[in-house]
């Protein structure tokens, strides 16, 4: 099996002014209708930071931006036809995290409760969660190296309960190669396929593809992209499926300043 990428559209170009970002940063859209919608962080690269619920037209125009809630790094996907973004907020006091899931539409925040976790710092769930739909329910890949780690999720309470056999013990153990994008389900392959991101260092990231089993018990890793890109940091974050084709969004930015989003298409060969 193997995959390529063909570069579709580059917009959303964000400048750094005066430390603050004008449009907000590391996002990404999906197609809803005719038009996009999807979410971005806006703020200095701090504690502090929120997101905004972004609205492009079908010529990518940006349409609207408005603040919707505290947070960083949205994750955008689609999950009953409704969109959403996943995020994580941390409190600028101690540093804990708060998870969070926001639907698009309503601008309802749900904060998420982990079973057997209380707000935590950052090396015990991580920040790079990948969200996916299974038989109508919402379960999140909370790690994919070097073992699973899956939660399923209460929409309505933001109750989540892991899926056993849980390999969680207590924190969260990962290697260079991390969420991106959420799962989509995809029936070629009767897999669930995304992009998750390579971490070379904190200013050098790679994007490449991941697939996970029907059943959720089995995620290789697969094609690497772009390694010749040297100090640019490429996150996928958001996938969506359009007349039978798959498209994605890469975060690049040129740390710690400016920076675009990109418009993919991913090729099953």
């Amino acid at each position: 099996m193997k995959f390529t990428v063909n570069h579709i559209k580059d917009f959303h170009f964000w400048k750094r002014i005066n430390d603050y970002f004008d449009i907000g940063f590391l996002g990404g859209v999906v197609k809803f209708g005719d038009n996009y919608i999807g979410s971005v962080r806006n703020g200095y690269a701090n504690l502090n930071d929120t997101v905004s619920i972004i609205k492009y037209d079908q010529n990518f125009n940006l349409i609207s931006s408005e603040f919707v809630t505290k947070g960083e790094d949205p994750r955008t996907f689609i999950y009953k036809n409704i969109p959403y973004s996943i995020c994580w907020s941390p409190d600028p006091a101690t540093e804990l995290l708060t998870y969070k899931l926001i639907n698009l539409l309503s601008k309802e925040v749900i904060e998420l409760s982990i079973e057997g976790v209380e707000l935590t710092p950052l090396s015990t769930l991580g920040k790079n969660w990948i969200p996916l739909e299974k038989d109508d329910e919402l379960y999140i890949v909370v790690s994919i190296e070097p073992v699973l780690n899956i939660l399923k999720v209460n929409i309505k309470t933001g109750h989540c309960k892991w899926v056993e056999p849980s390999n969680f013990g207590g924190e969260i153990h990962v290697t260079q190669y991390r969420g991106g994008t959420p799962f989509i389900f995809n029936e070629k392959l009767n897999l669930y396929i995304g992009l998750g991101h390579k971490t070379y260092s904190s200013t050098y990231h790679t994007f490449f593809v991941y697939t996970l089993s029907k059943t959720l018990g089995d995620i290789k890793i697969h094609n690497e992209f772009y390694k010749d890109r040297i100090n640019l940091v490429q996150d996928p974050m958001s996938i969506y499926e359009n007349d039978g084709k798959i498209y994605f969004c890469v975060s690049n930015w040129s740390v710690p300043n400016n920076g675009f989003l990109s418009l993919y298409e991913l090729i099953i060969n």
